[in-house]
């Protein structure tokens, strides 16, 4: 998930600091802690990052661009919105599953300081993506008529409990996963 530099120690900062994060939490974690685990000097984490802020946007940054590129490459795939909503589903349960740790960190802990207020503006570029998918969705008759941007909050809720769930139960099965997500979205609980 995270580029590579020549030398790595931005990377090995940024995956350290990852850990120490979710280990002791945004607020709690410091920059000697940081550096410690990724076997650098304090300085060093310097030399890549302004502040333990900057280092968590960083981290943030790299993340959900990199899940945004791979998921607007899903939706290009296919022509029907459903099966693009499918895909999506999909797509976010490996996500998190391959990186419950920083979901963990993003999605469990709100607190007002700027990186997390930074994560909520990223949330709503991907609610926007989301509303356009819906929007198409209702315009081709695959759904039906619904607030297109309500339906997006209530996608991006269901992803957030999907993280919570991944989380709490690693030995999960995602292609099951997605697979109720998907059925529980599209066709509601009703028998």
């Amino acid at each position: 998930m995270f580029k590579h530099d020549i030398n790595e120690k931005r990377t090995r900062i940024m995956r350290s600091a990852t850990d120490v994060f979710v280990q002791k939490g945004f607020c709690q974690a410091t920059v000697e802690e940081i550096a410690a685990a990724a076997e650098v000097g304090k300085g060093t984490v310097y030399e890549y990052f302004d502040s333990k802020e900057d280092l968590f946007c960083s981290i943030f940054q790299e993340g959900h661009s990199y899940f945004m590129n791979v998921f607007r490459q899903k939706l290009e795939e296919e022509s029907e919105p459903a099966e693009k909503l499918k895909n999506g589903v999909i797509l976010w349960t490996q996500f998190v599953f391959a990186h419950r740790e920083l979901a963990w960190l993003l999605f469990s802990a709100r607190v007002n300081v700027e990186p997390f207020l930074m994560v909520e503006e990223h949330h709503q570029k991907f609610i926007k993506l989301l509303a356009e998918l819906f929007q198409q969705g209702v315009a081709s008759g695959d759904f039906r008529p619904c607030n297109a941007e309500l339906m997006a909050y209530i996608f991006v809720g269901h992803c957030r409990a999907i993280c919570n769930y991944i989380i709490s139960h690693p030995e999960t099965d995602l292609k099951m996963l997605a697979g109720d997500i998907i059925d529980l979205l599209l066709d509601g609980i009703c028998a």
